[in-house]
């Protein structure tokens, strides 16, 4: 006896197949979707939001540095300006901005590859009060502070100090001096 099948049975093979390969594409698809919507989450769960920010009270004045967001910063060049000429070291920005001399001060030089994690601001130059201080809150216009600093999966920002600074701006090439620490010597000021 042959057997032969309806062909009624076949559109029904049919279609059963057709549903399964249905389901199994947007199971795919949903997967992908998935994990790119991981990659993004992680990435948004490490990034950095470094400010920098002018700040002047009874205990001074100077320029402090933050991270507000939820990962570390990396560091990947940091610059000084002072009307707009870049100085290599805070005392070539002292005698830029006409500081006085034998002025004490406070300062931090964040380098390349340093992770500065999240954390309150910290110090990025500062002075007491008194003739150096006035100095810093008179001459604050002219100067401008700009740091490139990275997340941990190499999206990169600037960071730069004044007024109306929009977050997250990408950043430019590495800068034509790059800012480092001096060496102290006694005949100059003292950190």
């Amino acid at each position: 006896m042959k057997s032969s099948s309806s062909p009624d049975s076949n559109r029904g093979d049919r279609r059963i197949a057709f549903s399964a390969m249905l389901i199994a594409l947007c199971a795919v698809i949903i997967s992908i979707y998935e994990g790119y919507s991981n990659r993004k989450h992680a990435r948004l769960s490490v990034r950095p939001l470094v400010t920098i920010s002018g700040a002047v009270n009874e205990n001074g004045s100077g320029w402090k540095l933050g991270n507000a967001g939820l990962g570390p910063a990396l560091v990947r060049w940091f610059e000084v300006s002072v009307d707009g000429r870049p100085v290599r070291n805070w005392l070539e920005f002292g005698q830029a901005v006409g500081l006085p001399p034998a002025v004490q001060y406070r300062y931090w030089v964040p380098q390349r590859a340093t992770a500065f994690p999240p954390q309150e601001p910290r110090e990025l130059f500062w002075v007491q009060p008194g003739p150096a201080d006035q100095v810093l809150r008179s001459t604050q216009a002219k100067i401008t502070m700009r740091m490139c600093y990275c997340s941990m999966y190499d999206e990169c920002w600037l960071a730069t100090g004044g007024p109306n600074v929009q977050p997250y701006q990408s950043c430019p090439e590495l800068p034509t001096v790059v800012f480092t620490a001096h060496r102290p010597d006694t005949s100059t000021r003292q950190p």
